[in-house]
């Protein structure tokens, strides 16, 4: 008979195992509101991961302000240790063996690297990773000793692939020469065994069963291929692609090293494959899933996964949940699970004892302020397009509906629109502030097929704008926000997007434009609006010409949008922009045009116990004061006290 799984409700939070600092702000700081620096702190239990023998528990947690590497016994119950990258944070870590981590560590000079014996605390740098980026780094099943690297070469302007032995802190090179970097496949023994290559004109797609193999290839017309390799199918030992030519939709296929054949795995006819899982941080898949916003639509390869997934199902109360790691011997697994738009929380399967407990949550019970709640919907557009949107609604016991919203627009064309499935920062800080805020998946977004995504190309004008009026109608219609009070707020090229079609409509009465060019280049323009990309030529083309192109870049630039603008504006530019001319450009627009605005330069100034995390804080603060102003939510009356 199957052990009966049960579920422990403690956490070692409970048990004082983390202290979590709460110093005050320094005064010559950038103000920023107390609830924002609950919202912005840094987690307090993130990125748990298994040791390989199931041990012991590594994460990144809060000590003194500082993003640390704690190690959690499972069989004493105790946190062990405290691992840091000395000056600096801990960004991400890697179990190699049982007994020691790779660190990787975020400072003043960027990414540092340390082998950290978990017993002794002994330490060892591992220059050969200096300033890498942790993405570029993925680590090979069953060899604790080595990892693979791809980097940069100045002197050849190109990227190369590099093994790295730990042990002695020397690179071997694989590949000296890949094009993509988001499409290299490592196999189980350090060697490349799928890569991409995008040209202008021709894409090409090379594989090989094994290091010693020669490379196979297929080549096609234009900057993107009809398929791409993502990973390795254990299952079949196949590669695993993903592919544009099986339909409307992306589809999930194996392709066969030996042959180039390519078999289907998975396609939806209406929602793309828009995501694949993982366990360790290598090439090897454990499953996917397909873009469903509100509703996990999610596979796992192999049965002992899909055994899990259904366990899990039953005995975890979110929405969202997915294993993060497992052990070798594939008892114990760490399982994250969250609901839409909030903080996850972990938990520990332990199928030899039947039990599933635990672990902690990102943030103490107590830390966040609460959380508003993500409500999903369809709307139908004016010329009958089924649609999508999601929602991040007030505490209705503390502000009364209809609410004043708050859209954030889409960034680009194509851009792979949020599920609004985790933690959002910004979104629940301006819910808990009195705002409903709006994410509308319109014409233009990828996730729901090449022709969704194709009909808002080069359209930011008419289609996409024309969506966003009927989303807010829709959002209307149900008295969840008032009609009369909604603003924008858009970032970057969100920003440009935001402040044209506030000229083109009377939904907005006010703007957060943060970081928005003053003269933006022809080809960030054309690239922002083009579901294709390529060269300026070729996006030049896909517009129209010549006269097209010009006129779609006059109309997203500032200059000829400042003198339509009807609403007050927050302008911000960031300490991450770095375009202070731009901005004193942007600023005399407004200045010389006699428009409302507010005026904000954001610095870099840091306090500890906020980090990485207070700039956003900052910039959060002041966004929502100013939306305050603007479109005045209204909080509820507190209850009469009855007389008698």
């Amino acid at each position: 008979m199957k052990p009966r799984l049960t579920v422990l409700r403690h956490s070692f939070f409970a048990c004082g195992a983390l202290a979590v600092a709460a110093s005050a702000l320094a005064a010559d700081l950038e103000p920023v509101a107390p609830d924002a620096a609950r919202f912005f702190a840094a987690p307090i239990f993130d990125s748990p991961a298994l040791s390989p023998d199931g041990t012991n528990v590594g994460f990144i947690g809060q000590l003194e302000g500082h993003r640390k590497l704690f190690r959690f016994d499972l069989a004493k119950g105790a946190v062990h240790g405290v691992y840091d990258p000395g000056k600096g944070e801990v960004f991400r870590f890697w179990w190699r063996g049982n007994d020691q981590v790779l660190l990787a560590g975020h400072g003043s000079d960027g990414y540092v690297y340390l082998l950290q014996n978990i017993a002794t605390g002994k330490t060892r740098t591992i220059r050969s990773l200096d300033y890498l980026h942790p993405s570029r780094i993925s680590t090979l099943p069953g060899d604790p000793n080595h990892v693979v690297a791809i980097r940069y070469d100045g002197m050849t302007r190109s990227y190369f692939v590099s093994r790295v032995d730990l042990a002695t802190d020397r690179a071997e090179t694989l590949d000296p020469r890949v094009d993509d970097l988001d499409h290299v496949v490592v196999s189980h023994h350090g060697e490349v065994i799928a890569k991409t290559d995008f040209k202008d004109k021709e894409w090409t797609v090379y594989w090989r069963a094994d290091g010693k193999a020669a490379w196979q290839s297929e080549k096609g017309p234009g900057p993107q291929p009809q398929y791409w390799p993502v990973g390795y199918h254990a299952q079949s030992g196949q590669l695993l692609v993903l592919a544009r030519d099986q339909g409307d939709t992306t589809a999930l296929m194996t392709l066969d090293a030996s042959t180039g054949k390519r078999t289907l795995l998975a396609q939806n006819p209406t929602r793309d494959v828009s995501l694949l899982f993982s366990s360790g941080g290598n090439s090897v898949r454990t499953g996917f899933a397909f873009f469903h916003p509100g509703e996990p639509d999610e596979a796992y390869f192999s049965a002992l996964h899909r055994d899990l997934a259904a366990k899990i199902a039953r005995s975890i109360p979110e929405k969202y949940r997915r294993i993060v790691s497992s052990s070798d011997d594939g008892q114990r697994h760490v399982i994250s699970a969250f609901n839409p738009a909030q903080p996850a929380r972990f938990y520990l399967l332990d199928l030899s004892a039947g039990r599933l407990s635990s672990l902690g949550t990102q943030y103490a019970p107590d830390a966040v302020p609460a959380i508003g709640e993500t409500r999903y919907f369809q709307f139908a557009t004016r010329d009958g397009v089924a649609e999508t949107g999601f929602v991040v609604l007030p505490d209705s016991q503390r502000f009364a509906a209809p609410h004043p919203a708050v859209l954030l627009p889409l960034e680009s064309v194509g851009e792979l629109a949020t599920e609004g499935d985790t933690y959002d920062r910004l979104a629940q800080f301006l819910a808990h502030r009195g705002f409903a805020v709006v994410r509308l998946l319109v014409r233009g977004s990828s996730g729901f097929g090449r022709r969704f995504e194709r009909d808002g190309s080069f359209r930011s004008s008419d289609v996409m704008l024309s969506d966003y009026e009927d989303g807010f109608a829709y959002l209307a219609s149900e008295t969840l926000i008032d009609r009369q009070r909604v603003g924008l707020l858009g970032s970057w090229t969100g920003a440009l997007v935001g402040l044209h079609v506030a000229t083109k409509t009377d939904l907005f009465r006010a703007l957060v434009l943060r970081d928005v060019l003053f003269e933006p280049s022809t080809g960030l323009v054309l690239g922002m609006l083009s579901t294709e990309g390529g060269t300026l030529s070729r996006m030049i083309n896909q517009a129209g010409g010549e006269q097209s192109s010009a006129e779609l870049v006059r109309a997203l630039r500032p200059g000829n949008n400042v003198r339509d603008l009807h609403c007050p504006t927050l302008i911000v530019y960031s300490y991450i922009s770095g375009a202070s001319n731009s901005a004193n450009q942007v600023r005399r627009l407004f200045v010389s045009n006699d428009k409302p605005h507010e005026w904000f330069v954001q610095t870099m100034k840091t306090s500890g116990p906020l980090g990485l995390e207070e700039p956003e804080a900052v910039f959060a603060t002041r966004a929502a004061e100013f939306l305050e102003r603007q479109l005045r939510p209204q909080p509820r009356a507190a209850a009469t006290p009855a007389t008698h």
